[in-house]
């Protein structure tokens, strides 16, 4: 996933210093707005670039704004998780490069990397899976003459939001709130995290339900147009999915291409210490679990049945 541009406008916290440019150079890269320091930064930069502290969903969205007009030939989508992961440079241990990848690239929990064995395995089950769906589209309810449920991304996409298996696609949401609210973990019926990490990924303006974008080797979907109406969860998320074009997960496949952290314009750490992120501005309440995740989702029910019956994920 290549960055549409070759540098982006980002936020960065107060001890962010440009090492080795001279005074002149660094002003014309460097602007305050709203009392926060943006830098215009080239991708190896933001790739390795340290979270911006924000503690309350006010401030998050003030800042965002600022990227927002700072970055107009953008679209930007949004992305919480509880940490971040990064590889590792080797000679000195210390964190090298932020990975952001689909789940059928992440490694098994409690090793460092994927094995090429269980990647395989991985790729071989979502191309089965994704031809099993298109033959159970009566028993699902959907009509098969909307050509996009012809389309591998849309079936993908059943897939991904409701968690049947590991696939080449992100999940994403165009809504801020939603974003903020997963970073945090409020979504997962858990207790809420101390903290959570926001990315802000840059993407060109979308054409249809599903667009593919050649130039830039990105695909995205919006759920909302390719999900039915049934499925409560992806409307209610406001959910987008990204993945790289085209999906190459053979052995000559490039991770770098399937890493969003190549399309990363901003990335914020959530502080929630004492529970504070939400409560600091009654304006911007959190966002109930059942209102993201509802219990009453009989489509869900209905996928999960239908997979069970025919294709489950093979055990790792």
């Amino acid at each position: 996933m290549r960055s549409v541009a070759e540098d982006v406008w980002a936020p960065v916290g107060d001890s962010w210093t440009m090492e080795g440019l001279s005074t002149k150079s660094t002003s014309k890269r460097v602007r305050t707005v709203q009392g926060r320091r943006f830098a215009r930064l080239k991708r190896p930069e933001i790739l390795r670039i340290e979270p911006v502290d924000v503690s309350s969903f006010r401030a998050l969205a003030r800042s965002v704004a600022a990227v927002t007009s700072l970055n107009p030939w953008l679209d930007l989508y949004f992305r919480g998780q509880g940490e971040e992961h990064w590889t590792k440079d080797q000679s000195t241990g210390k964190n090298s490069t932020r990975l952001i990848l689909p789940t059928i690239l992440r490694p098994r929990e409690g090793q460092p990397k994927l094995h090429h064995a269980h990647r395989r395995a991985r790729a071989l089950w979502y191309r089965e899976a994704l031809d099993y769906l298109k033959d159970q589209s009566k028993p699902l309810g959907l009509s098969p003459r909307p050509l996009r449920w012809w389309q591998p991304e849309s079936r993908g996409a059943l897939l991904q939001h409701y968690g049947i298996g590991k696939t080449p696609l992100l999940d994403v949401t165009s809504s801020l709130r939603v974003a903020a609210t997963f970073a945090l973990g409020v979504a997962e019926a858990r207790a809420p995290r101390t903290e959570g990490f926001l990315y802000i990924l840059g993407a060109p303006f979308s054409t249809g339900s599903i667009s593919h974008f050649v130039d830039q080797g990105i695909t995205l979907v919006k759920l909302a147009n390719v999900c039915p109406a049934e499925a409560l969860r992806p409307h209610f998320q406001q959910g987008f999915l990204l993945s790289s074009q085209p999906l190459q997960l053979d052995d000559d496949y490039d991770r770098r291409q399937h890493n969003a952290a190549y399309r990363l314009v901003a990335c914020y750490r959530l502080d929630n210490h004492n529970q504070q992120f939400w409560k600091r501005d009654p304006a911007f309440p959190q966002i109930a679990s059942d209102a993201l995740m509802p219990a009453n989702d009989p489509f869900r029910e209905k996928l999960l049945s239908v997979m069970a019956d025919g294709l489950r994920e093979p055990p790792e």
